[in-house]
């Protein structure tokens, strides 16, 4: 389609009302949750790329229209429509919210969610903004407004990261890059980007995503497991596998950090 899920990720989130770009995105999404389902045997994604398959509009009729829309059919059968339509109208819910409702919604898990079963709550809160329970999820982790760990950020987060178990506390003043240039810059979504200190702490902060584990996401940031960088930061490549890879940073507030991150956030020059 010309496009790789990471692009068309970037271009779906400044388009979102766009026709084409929005049923072409939800298909990949899709097919991506697949895939992830097929190589973890994870019924969960199985699950999120049903409920992806079921925000493409059954009348969309641009490019590839054929394929997207029968493949939706052949995933959710006889209850495509009604699914649609559900689906449709709480995918336009959230893109409808306001910066200060999706505060609310954060500020309202932290202050409940020891009293009251977490499930149970974002269940609640779906109904109140005719949202999803994955997009209580997504507002929950959205880096850029709620927990980036920015420069701002620095004295309060620093302590996180100071044993063999966690990302390096590295400064500036502490490392000098042997790089004269850089081999890519990180960049996924509209966003931050996520690193992690080992690979299997990105899978497992992968799974949680899936699965909308909120609470396991925030337990790594804090232990220090997982981390946000900046949109642009730029890498120098350590190693590559077929899905994640292994990078150096190369400047901010992780410079000198050796981390890994998912394949598609690294764009090279």
């Amino acid at each position: 389609m010309g496009f790789s899920y990471g692009e068309l990720r970037d271009i779906y989130y400044k388009h979102h009302d766009n026709e084409v770009i929005k049923n072409l995105f939800f298909f990949i999404r899709a097919c991506n949750y697949y895939y992830v389902a097929d190589i973890l045997e994870d019924e969960s994604s199985r699950k999120s790329g049903k409920k992806e398959a079921a925000k493409i509009d059954p009348n969309y009729d641009g490019p590839y229209a054929k394929e997207v829309v029968t493949f939706a059919k052949n995933l959710l059968g006889d209850s495509y429509s009604e699914l649609s339509k559900i689906a449709i109208k709480e995918e336009e819910n959230y893109w409808n919210l306001t910066i200060e409702e999706k505060k609310d919604i954060v500020e309202y898990i932290d202050d409940n969610y020891l009293d009251i079963n977490y499930n149970v709550l974002c269940q609640e809160i779906a109904d109140k903004y005719g949202i999803s329970e994955e997009h209580v999820a997504l507002i929950e982790i959205d880096v850029d407004e709620f927990y980036t760990l920015e420069e701002e950020n620095k004295d309060d987060y620093k302590d996180y990261y100071k044993d063999d178990n966690k990302l390096d506390d590295i400064t500036d003043n502490d490392y000098t890059s042997p790089y004269i240039d850089y081999d890519a810059t990180l960049e996924y979504g509209s966003g931050s980007v996520v690193i992690a200190n080992s690979k299997n702490d990105l899978d497992n902060f992968l799974k949680s995503v899936d699965q909308g584990h909120t609470a396991a996401i925030e337990n790594m940031v804090n232990k220090g497991l997982i981390a946000y960088v900046s949109r642009g930061t730029k890498v120098a490549i350590m190693e590559e596998k077929i899905t994640v890879t292994k990078v150096l940073i190369l400047e901010g507030l992780y410079e000198g950090v050796e981390a890994w991150t998912i394949r598609e956030a690294v764009k090279e020059k």
